[in-house]
C-alpha cells in the first residue's frame, strides 16, 4: 500500500494440481483486489525437461495440456482471471507454438501478457561475466523481442520480461554491484521499452531466500575477500536488506533513471556515436515536452554530440569510475553551451535531456 505497487502473482505449476492452484487464486484476487495484475502459473517450464519432467516428452505442448486445466479451474473460482504465460527461461521458440495454439481458445481473452526471462550470462565464477560483457550489446536480446513481439500479436497482447538481471545465480561481487550494473539497468529498461515491452522485473529480493533456491549459499561469496555479509544480497539486487537496514544498490540507480520515461511514448532516433560505446533513447511525454537519454558506457571515450533541437539537460548519472558504488545521480549542473550543442558526456556517465 506504502508504494503502490501492483503484483505479478506467481502459482506452482511443476508440483501442484489445479484444484489447490485455484483456491490459491481465490484468496489471493479477493486479497489483492486491483492491485493484482495478473496470475503466472508456472516458472520456467521451459526447463522442466531437465528437472521434473521426463526430457523425452516434455515440450511447449506438453506445456500446454497441462497448463489448460489449471486455466480452467482457476477461471472457475475466479471468472476475471488473467494469465501471465510462459515465464520461459531461454527457449523462446515456445512463444511462436503458444501463439498459434491460444490464437484459437477461448482463454485468449484472458492472456494479460507473454512473458520471458533474462540474464546475460553467468554463474559468478565463469570468468567470462565481467563489466565489459555486461555492458556489450547483446543481439540475443532484439532477436528474442523479435519472436514475442509476433506471437504477441497473434494473441492481441504484450509482452513483458519478468524476471532478469545481469550474471544468474544471485549476480557477481564487482560486476553486479557496482556502477557499470547502473549503466546496464538503464539502458536494458530504455532498449525493452523502445522495442514495445509492457514492462521489466528485475531480480532482487531477500538475500536468503534467493540463496535457498541455490542450495543455501550465494554462489558470489566465494569471490568476496571481506565479510560477505557486508555485501548485497544477492548482488544483483535493486534494493538491499543490509543488517537492520534498506539500501539504495546500484540496479536501482539506473532503474531510477530510467523511471522517468515512465507514461512517455518512446519514439525513432537516428544515432550513431561511432567508435563509443554508447546508446540513447526518445520518448514523447504527455505535456509534449521530448526527453532524450544518452547512456555512454565506455570507459575510456567521451562522447560528443547534438541533440539536433533547443536542449536543456536535466539530470547526471555519474560515479568515479565503472567499480564504484559512490553513485551520483541529480540534477545537472547549468551548463554554457549553447542550447542546441550539450559540451559532451564523459566515459561512464548518463544523461537526461528535455527538449
Amino acid at each position: 500500500d506504502a508504494t503502490g505497487w501492483t503484483c505479478l502473482y506467481g502459482i506452482n505449476f511443476g508440483t501442484n494440481t489445479p484444484a489447490l492452484a485455484a483456491a490459491e487464486a481465490e484468496f489471493v484476487a479477493k486479497a489483492l483486489g486491483p492491485k493484482l495484475e495478473y496470475f503466472q502459473v508456472g516458472n520456467e517450464a521451459d526447463r522442466f525437461g531437465s528437472t521434473i519432467r521426463d526430457p523425452k516428452t516434455w515440450s511447449v505442448d506438453a506445456y500446454l495440456d497441462e497448463w489448460a486445466p489449471f486455466a480452467a479451474a482457476i477461471l472457475a473460482r475466479v471468472p476475471n482471471a488473467r494469465f501471465g504465460m510462459p515465464d520461459i527461461a531461454s527457449n523462446a521458440q515456445w512463444f511462436a507454438r503458444i501463439g498459434e495454439r491460444i490464437a484459437t481458445d477461448p482463454v485468449r481473452s484472458h492472456i494479460a501478457c507473454l512473458t520471458h526471462h533474462y540474464y546475460i550470462g553467468g554463474p559468478p565464477s565463469n570468468p567470462d561475466m565481467t563489466i565489459e560483457r555486461i555492458l556489450k550489446a547483446d543481439p540475443h536480446v532484439r532477436q528474442v523481442a523479435g519472436v514475442v513481439r509476433d506471437a504477441a500479436a497473434k494473441l492481441s497482447t504484450a509482452w513483458r520480461m519478468t524476471e532478469g538481471n545481469t550474471c544468474y545465480r544471485g549476480g557477481k561481487p564487482g560486476v553486479s554491484d557496482v556502477f557499470a550494473a547502473t549503466l546496464w539497468a538503464a539502458d536494458y529498461m530504455l532498449n525493452l521499452a523502445s522495442m514495445g515491452y509492457a514492462g521489466v522485473n528485475l531480480h532482487g529480493g531477500d538475500g536468503q531466500m534467493v540463496a535457498n533456491s541455490l542450495g543455501g549459499k550465494l554462489p558470489g561469496d566465494e569471490l568476496v575477500h571481506d565479510d560477505p555479509a557486508s555485501h548485497p544480497h544477492p548482488y544483483y539486487t535493486p534494493v538491499a536488506h543490509i543488517g537492520s537496514k534498506y539500501v539504495a544498490e546500484p540496479v536501482y540507480q539506473g532503474m531510477a533513471f530510467a523511471q522517468h520515461f515512465a507514461g512517455a511514448k518512446m519514439i525513432p532516433l537516428d544515432f550513431d556515436p561511432g567508435p563509443v560505446n554508447a546508446t540513447a533513447y526518445a520518448a514523447k511525454r504527455p505535456d509534449g515536452k521530448l526527453l532524450i537519454a544518452v547512456i555512454n558506457k565506455d570507459a575510456n571515450a567521451r562522447l560528443v554530440f547534438s541533440p539536433g533541437v533547443a536542449a536543456k539537460a536535466q539530470y547526471r548519472l555519474q560515479a568515479p569510475s565503472l567499480t564504484s558504488t559512490d553513485i551520483s545521480f541529480k540534477p545537472d549542473a547549468p551548463s554554457q553551451a549553447s542550447p542546441s550543442t550539450l559540451a559532451g558526456l564523459a566515459p561512464g556517465s548518463a544523461l537526461l535531456i528535455e527538449a
